[in-house]
């Protein structure tokens, strides 16, 4: 079973990538039909082709798409504003974007300009003026101008949170303030961030709770324990969790096999290997049948498995996006990234598929549209082979006979051409396709037919 640990990692940097805290639908929306990328509108009409390798959501004015193996940023009339040279990009946030060239990370300016050079062995996004970067193993921050603000002689940093960050230096845990002082001793065996005014600590092998003066304000005595959310945490002790006040005190009993922060009033907790949600009376608000269940986001949906399978859920528990997906990551701004059959796409909160998975029929449709539209040359055959070569223009056709076996597929179309010459023609042609390891069919062989 996937662990949610990755999906709410994730989901915290889609929020830390420039994306604004809302409901709103975007303008423009990434469309994936077949293995190509576009952006559709809310009718799913197709404003942008969908020709590029992969896609990001419109940040800024500007979008990161990929093309040929690199990325690049274009704007909403696919504009190409930032050329394609990046091995990897995110999104733009307060005029700034993370971007990688030859396996260094820097940042770019919505012009394009390196503001912070691509040096660093890696780099994670600006939080509370402060961005991260790794270089020579050793980790340290910079501002958003790229001056070394904090000295980078850490082995490992997190995120500022509160006014300080957590850092690791020769095996152990501390923290500092935006000046770099060590305001919290650098002794703890694992540490994390502060949230509503105190941080979790590991010590001697026991966890326990901390005040930014340092003062232990809940005792050292949990096998485990999680940040605190609206004024409860989650402890674990001899194998099982429950809940504490800010006091110390177990305000919901140290019961369940595994639990989740509160958040909107609800926590999702596993009883007997199934997961429901109670509040903070533990009161059973949603029952327990889940496999796996996550917690309210921003947007007042949960994430919840059902029978192997991933969908969305509402306070009120109805399953308002059905269990029906390889695996969900949580919503923003309204459109929720999606895995089907070893695929991704963009959901809506009505449920609505931003994507289009192609058959063998649609694989071959996509390849004649092509051609209509001159954007590869024909194809014409010599002994069996496939060569691009620019013979025929393509242009109606019609779809005569399908067979799908199981790793291999034959279409035949009747095809209308011309030659460079213009003359027409009409062409039997045999497309033979081959399913690849992803699941996705691709034409392999073409040949006139008898």
């Amino acid at each position: 079973m996937r662990s949610l640990k990755k999906v709410y990692a994730i989901t915290f940097l889609f929020i830390l990538l420039g994306t604004t805290l809302g409901i709103c639908q975007p303008e423009l929306i990434p469309y994936r039909k077949g293995n190509g990328w576009g952006f559709c509108d809310r009718n799913k009409k197709i404003v942008i082709p969908c020709k590029y390798e992969s896609a990001g959501r419109f940040s800024e004015g500007l979008a990161r798409v990929q093309l040929n193996g690199k990325w690049g940023y274009i704007d909403k009339e696919e504009k190409v504003m930032i050329p394609f040279k990046y091995d990897f990009t995110w999104d733009f946030s307060e005029g700034l974007a993370l971007v990688q060239l030859n396996g260094k990370w820097g940042y770019i300016n919505k012009e394009g300009k390196e503001v912070i050079p691509c040096k660093y062995d890696e780099a994670w996004y600006c939080s509370e003026g402060f961005v991260r970067v790794q270089l020579n193993g050793k980790w340290g921050y910079i501002n958003k101008e790229g001056k070394e603000v904090i000295p980078i002689k850490y082995d490992k940093v997190d995120f500022f949170s509160e006014g300080l960050a957590r850092v690791q230096l020769n095996g152990k845990w501390g923290y500092i303030d935006k000046e770099g002082k060590e305001v919290i001793s650098i002794k703890y065996d694992d540490a994390g961030d502060f949230k509503e005014g105190l941080a979790r600590v590991q010590l001697d092998g026991k966890w326990g709770y901390i005040d930014k003066e340092e003062k232990v304000v809940i005792p050292f005595k949990y096998d485990l324990a999680e940040r605190f959310s609206e004024g409860l945490a989650p402890v674990k002790l001899n194998g099982k969790w429950g809940f504490v006040n800010k006091e110390g005190k177990v305000v919901i009993p140290i019961k369940y096999d595994e639990v989740r922060n509160f958040s909107k009033g609800l926590a999702p907790v596993q009883l007997n290997g199934k997961w429901g949600y109670i509040d903070k009376g533990e009161k059973v608000v949603i029952p327990f049948k889940y496999d796996d269940a996550g917690v309210f986001r921003w947007e007042g949906l949960a994430l919840v498995k059902l029978n192997g399978k991933w969908g969305y859920i509402n306070k009120e528990g109805k399953e308002v996006i059905p269990c029906k997906y390889d695996f969900v990551y949580d919503f923003n701004e309204g459109l929720a990234c999606v895995e089907l059959n070893g695929k991704c796409g963009y959901i809506d909160k009505e449920g609505t598929e931003y994507f289009v998975f192609l058959g063998v029929k649609e694989v071959v449709e996509e390849w004649l549209q092509a051609q209509k539209r001159g954007e590869s040359g024909a194809i014409y055959w010599y002994g069996g082979e496939m060569f691009a070569k620019s013979l025929y223009a393509v242009k109606e056709w019609e779809i005569v006979n399908c067979l799908e076996y199981k790793d291999t597929a034959y279409v035949i179309a009747r095809i209308s051409s011309s030659t460079k010459g213009g003359f027409p023609i009409i062409v039997l042609w045999r497309f033979t396709l081959k399913k690849q390891p992803n699941g996705d069919w691709e034409i392999s062989n073409l040949t006139e037919a008898q």
